[in-house]
């Protein structure tokens, strides 16, 4: 039952299979993940399930069987990370830790009411006002985004209010890229950072730590044919950082140099590919935009 905490009015009813053992909620994307274990109902299959309703409609984004068999009271719990975009769910019980990764979406349909909302039985709220709707305010800054980027951050409203304003000019330098199964990496000269962008938009920076007279290969794979193993910098946050390996896949083709520009914002940063005709927007919220570059 999903009650409003202003009125205390009935405005919803979830009818879960199972009972939930956890919850969280990531405010980034408005996802609510229900984790859903024992039933006592001989007609519901029996499983660990997790549940995903979006918070502001509370429609059903997805749900999906987990491994294990459930028993009443099993110890689970749920952790968001919303910043990075992962939701953690841990199962004491069997020492495994399940990662998920969450992403803005639309909202899916509301669910269709099959009752008639009615006040708490038992309270008497006091009345507060009722919330009004605001937009979010405008964006005036004091510099402007530079030439190369000014087009996208005028004309795209969420751009303009996710990165804010520039808070310095636009600067220019040597950068490398390379393509990978399932996203890019980046490297900047000027301030020897690597950039892992995935094809599901999550992007993550790291420290370029390899030097001159290291090991080109940082770690021991074997490609499949047609494929390559990143090498020098990109090779050693590939195989050292957790999950990045995992994430990317192989590499799909050499690493291409580039003299390009970036510029930074209060919430992000904007960088324009040499090696794609495309331009990244990258949100301090681990998300990342691509646009097409004109």
């Amino acid at each position: 039952i999903v009650n409003d905490a202003n009125s205390l009015k009935q405005v919803a009813v979830l009818g879960l299979p199972k009972y939930p053992a956890a919850l969280a909620y990531n405010p980034e994307t408005h996802h609510i993940f229900i984790c859903l274990t024992y039933t006592s109902n001989p007609a519901v299959e029996p499983g660990v399930e997790l549940w995903v309703f979006d918070g502001r409609g509370l429609g059903t984004v997805t749900h999906f069987q987990l491994p294990g068999e459930p028993e009443f009271g099993d110890p689970y719990a749920l952790t968001v990370d919303a910043l990075r975009g992962y939701v953690y769910l841990s199962d004491t019980h069997r020492g495994t830790v399940h990662v998920i990764r969450d992403l803005s979406l639309p909202p899916p349909p509301s669910p269709t009411p099959t009752y008639t909302p009615t006040p708490w039985p038992t309270l008497t709220p006091q009345p507060k006002p009722s919330p009004t709707a605001t937009v979010a305010a405008e964006v005036t800054c004091e510099q402007a985004p530079g030439q190369r980027f000014a087009r996208y951050w005028s004309d795209d409203t969420s751009l303009r209010l996710g990165l804010r304003c520039p808070v310095e000019g636009m600067q220019s330098g040597f950068m490398a890229e390379q393509a990978f199964e399932r996203g890019h990496m980046i490297w900047r000269e000027a301030d020897r950072t690597i950039f892992v962008l995935y094809n599901d938009g999550v992007w993550h920076s790291f420290p370029d730590h390899w030097q001159e007279g290291m090991p080109e290969y940082s770690c021991e794979a074997v490609p499949p044919g047609g494929l390559l193993q990143p090498k020098r910098g990109f090779g050693l946050v590939w195989c050292a950082e957790m999950g990045v390996k995992e994430g990317l896949g192989w590499a799909t083709d050499d690493e291409r140099g580039y003299s390009n520009e970036w510029q930074l914002f209060q919430r992000g940063e904007m960088i324009a590919s040499g090696a794609r005709a495309i331009i990244y927007a990258l949100f301090a919220n681990g998300i990342f935009f691509e646009y097409p570059a004109h």
